[in-house]
């Protein structure tokens, strides 16, 4: 049989095809098509980009950074809608579906409007009006746009600006933020400077940072900014021996002392042999500041093991010593100190003085002949080389030193004086009357020095200074008994009898009880012819020595001789008491008793 039953199989199976094309067309229409079109929730899932030569995926609600010059091309937008129909896109001032046709620069799209600053466009993709969902377009220059714009400008405050708003568009541009922080330090804008800077230390732990900030703020002078970032620093690198130190200086100048010691020591733990006595120094005065004496003596000390050529050291150490009461030491490290400083002569000089004070008057001695030796006019040696001399009782070293004194200064009458007294006890009258006579003239008043003088006048013979002189001693000093006697015996030698009874009489109101001074009274009354007077003061006398029987003998005979008989009788009656045998007494007794002659002027 030929093959006749085929045929109809053959329709049999395009029929069989056809349906399963049209079953299959109506399943992909059901459940992929028909619900692409006219789905109740489109959803945009991304967008593919070329950018440049770069091909980026951008999710929904992603943000893409462009540069103006870029050239950015939108080559596919993925959603849940069937070949994205109805889908459009859209962003206020930007062409963007211009680039799901070609690959445009961006800068041929920006609005026309000067904008120095980034500029962000909202792409939203749309349903036909309905959002569902966006791209941000993010334009901004590149760091170097940044960077070169700014070397262009020429006003610096303008600089400033361009890189502020450049920090603005980029804060976190690690060279933007360098470059402005050199502006900021170039232009002096250092309050700026330390609050970048503070920013960056808080970002982010780093050394150098803070070490800027510390210089920022050091230019402020700002101590507690300062304080604050050196201890950060410390903390950050407490191995640091350098940071620490400077610390420690910044807490000294602050006064904060006892801070400032206990950084110092640490440093000192670790120090090389080399830097430990300038640090020992800087520790003994800090104690020293805050009066802890013991550990500033023992801190100096040992800077002073290590470093025996610092002559302030010692003068530290001595001054030390002697606050603490230890006047050997502090003597023994100021004599070194002079020696490592021997033009020191001030503090040869405290030394000098020390070492007299003490009754070390060898060593003393020693070093005010080294200091003389050096300064032949230093006032002060010479004068405590003198306080040597006088303690030692050596007169003429006295003397000498006394003249060199006066020849540097001709008007010190103090001086004068002294020198005029050592020449007096040497016996050089000579030479003690000249500085006596000036220093006198000056100190009217002064009684001692007029006293000298009246002694070297009396030696000297004369006669004339000395009474002068007494005259001046009785005006300071109306009881100076000497003065008064010589003055009358002067008068007497003169035969000046009316000055004897002035001058008598003026003794007496200071002297009533003297019987000398009386005595010369009476005689200046009897040689001027004034008996009753002069008999007025014999009783005055009397009553001063009732047993002087010349005074008694005088006193009769001038009674008698006066025609006062009865007056006379009582006088010799009571000479007779004293003296039974006295001779003339007894014959005038009797002849005045008997009637007898008067009695001859005798």
């Amino acid at each position: 049989m030929r093959k006749v039953r085929r045929k109809p199989r053959r329709k049999t199976r395009k029929g069989y095809w056809f349906v399963l094309v049209v079953v299959v067309a109506v399943f992909l229409v059901a459940w992929w098509i028909w619900p692409g079109y006219y789905s109740a929730s489109p959803r945009f899932h991304s967008m593919l980009l070329q950018k440049n030569d770069e091909v980026l995926l951008a999710p929904n609600g992603d943000t893409l950074e462009l540069h103006p010059q870029d050239s950015l091309k939108i080559l596919k937008v993925s959603t849940t809608i069937t070949f994205n129909v109805g889908v459009r896109l859209y962003a206020e001032g930007l062409d963007v579906p211009a680039l799901s046709y070609e690959k445009l620069s961006m800068a041929s799209l920006l609005p026309k409007e000067p904008s120095e600053g980034e500029r962000r466009f909202r792409v939203y993709v749309k349903h036909f009006n309905r959002e569902i969902g966006s791209v941000d377009f993010l334009v901004r220059p590149f760091v170097e746009d940044w960077l070169e714009k700014a070397e262009r400008v020429i006003e610096p405050s303008r600089r400033v600006e361009v890189l502020e708003e450049a920090m603005k568009v980029a804060p976190g541009e690690r060279r933007i933020r360098k470059r402005l922080l050199e502006e900021y330090k170039t232009q002096k804008k250092w309050q700026e400077a330390a609050a970048m800077l503070e920013a960056m230390a808080r970002e982010k732990e780093d050394p150098q940072v803070v070490h800027e900030l510390v210089e920022a703020y050091e230019a402020l002078n700002q101590p507690a900014g300062i304080l604050n970032s050196l201890k950060r620093l410390v903390q950050m690198q407490p191995e640091n021996s350098r940071i620490r130190l400077r610390y420690a200086s910044a807490l000294e100048n602050s006064k904060k002392t006892r801070e400032a010691i206990a950084e110092y020591e640490e440093v000192l733990k670790k120090a090389d042999k080399g830097d430990q006595p300038s640090l020992l120094k800087t520790i003994g005065y800090l104690y020293s500041m805050i009066e802890d004496t013991p550990k500033a003596i023992q801190s100096y000390a040992k800077a002073f093991e290590l470093d025996r050529g610092d002559a302030n050291l010692c003068y530290n150490l001595s001054s030390l010593y002697e606050k603490a009461g230890d006047q050997e030491r502090s003597d023994y490290y100021l004599g070194v100190a002079i020696s490592l400083k021997p033009e020191d002569k001030d503090g040869q000089m405290r030394l000098s003085e020390r070492l007299l004070k003490r009754g070390r008057l060898e060593e003393a001695e020693k070093q005010l002949i080294d200091l003389l030796r050096k300064s032949p006019d230093s006032m002060n040696g010479l004068l405590l080389m003198s306080q040597v001399a006088e303690k030692r009782k050596d007169s003429r070293k006295l003397r000498e030193i006394y003249s060199r004194i006066l020849s540097l200064e001709p008007e010190n009458l103090t001086v004068m004086y002294n020198l005029g007294v050592l020449a007096y006890e040497a016996g050089d009258l000579q030479a003690a009357s000249p500085h006596l006579e000036k220093y006198a003239g000056a100190h009217p008043r002064e009684a001692d020095v007029r006293t000298i003088l009246f002694d070297i006048y009396r030696k000297q013979k004369k006669d004339d200074l000395a009474f002068k002189t007494a005259q001046s001693l009785v005006t300071i000093n109306p009881k100076d008994l000497r003065s008064h006697s010589f003055m009358l015996e002067y008068l007497h030698s003169r035969g000046e009898y009316g000055r004897i009874i002035e001058t008598a009489e003026a003794a007496l109101r200071s002297l009533p009880d003297d019987v000398d001074i009386r005595n010369y009274l009476v005689l200046g009354y009897l040689k001027a012819g004034k008996e009753d007077l002069a008999l007025s003061q014999m009783h005055q006398i009397l009553k001063l020595t009732p047993k002087d029987l010349d005074l008694l003998l005088q006193i009769a005979r001038l009674q008698e001789r006066k025609g006062q008989n009865k007056e006379a009788v009582e006088t010799y009656g009571k000479i007779l008491n004293l003296a039974p045998q006295h001779e003339e007494a007894g014959e005038a007794y009797l002849r005045l008793r008997m009637g007898g002659l008067p009695l001859e002027k005798q």
